[in-house]
């Protein structure tokens, strides 16, 4: 997970699934050679006013360009911004945008309009949603099938951390998690001490 990282993680597949999520670009001057990415383009260039989804790692190399606009992906818009903001809990992320924090992330990166929102959004949305996933992962006995299908990979994978930490301290509690014992580092460092003294 490299949520809040700067940048994505080269062998990440998770980073990488999630730079193949769609950005809506248009294009306001003819651009020679990139014809084949329209499949109602004649010719090998795009027309001037044309607008497509791409690849976000495509978008990415080519929002800086003079003449290409880009503008937001459904899911960080003003509409689903106020959804989210309303009650995030009840939204099914999963079916929204798998990678909807990783994509999320990626978006704010080329500073488009409102990326500074995205952020803010990002963060409020795993804020309002952590609470019901920590009650989730402290009542596993209590599975919900249906809570699943609604997380997002980031929160699958919180949710997964969460319950293997409740069952290891219920564990520790029940005394099922063997005694503790002092690291073999602090051991050795007692019998240094203990040499030490020996020979003053």
């Amino acid at each position: 997970m490299s949520l809040f990282g700067k940048r994505n993680h080269y062998f990440s597949l998770n980073d990488i699934l999630a730079s193949q999520e769609r950005v809506p670009i248009s294009f306001g001057t003819p651009v020679s050679y990139l014809g084949e990415l329209d499949a109602s383009s004649e010719g090998n260039a795009l027309p001037a006013g044309t607008t497509l989804e791409l690849s976000y790692w495509l978008v990415a190399s080519l929002y800086q360009e003079d003449g290409v606009g880009i503008d937001l992906p459904k899911q960080y818009k003003q509409a689903w911004r106020d959804i989210l903001a309303a009650d995030a809990k009840v939204v099914n992320l999963q079916r929204l945008c798998k990678y909807f924090y990783e994509f999320g992330k990626l978006v704010s990166l080329i500073r488009i309009r409102d990326h500074q929102d995205i952020i803010e959004l990002l963060i409020q949305t795993l804020v309002d949603r952590h609470r019901e996933l920590t009650s989730w992962a402290v009542h596993s006995c209590k599975r919900d099938n249906e809570f699943l299908e609604k997380l997002e990979d980031i929160e699958r994978e919180l949710s997964k951390r969460a319950t293997a930490a409740e069952r290891d301290l219920s564990n520790w509690l029940q005394h099922d998690g063997g005694r503790i014992r002092k690291a073999e580092l602090v051991n050795a460092h007692d019998r240094l001490v203990a040499s030490t003294r020996a020979f003053t």
